[in-house]
């Protein structure tokens, strides 16, 4: 959140001077401080490609995609109400899931 805060408040003085680019960088933190503010990542937000290029220079974690690897059991596959959990809240988070069995792989 602080440095959304620092790109506003640098941004917002180069968008009174005309800065079309600015100008957008600003909105777009607007939008991002109440979504931060409530604990969620940004990559959840629903930026396009466009805002997604241009808050990239502040480097935010939450904006980087994640990934969700469930470790289950060889019948664990289908049928596993954790795996499913796990499944929901990676599609809320806008991110894959690969569930492996980690004993199979040790074997191989």
């Amino acid at each position: 959140m602080a440095a959304v805060e620092k790109a506003i408040h640098r941004e917002n003085k180069k968008a009174r001077s005309g800065d079309k680019d600015a100008a957008k960088l600003v909105a777009i933190c607007e939008r991002l401080m109440p979504h931060l503010d409530q604990g969620k990542p940004v990559r959840t937000l629903g930026l396009d490609d466009d805002e997604m290029a241009m808050i990239k220079t502040l480097q935010l974690i939450t904006a980087k995609p994640a990934m969700f690897v469930a470790n289950v059991s060889d019948t664990g596959f289908t049928n596993n109400p954790l795996l499913d959990q796990l499944t929901a809240y990676a599609k809320s988070q806008n991110a894959p899931i690969v569930a492996i069995c980690a004993s199979i792989e040790s074997e191989i």
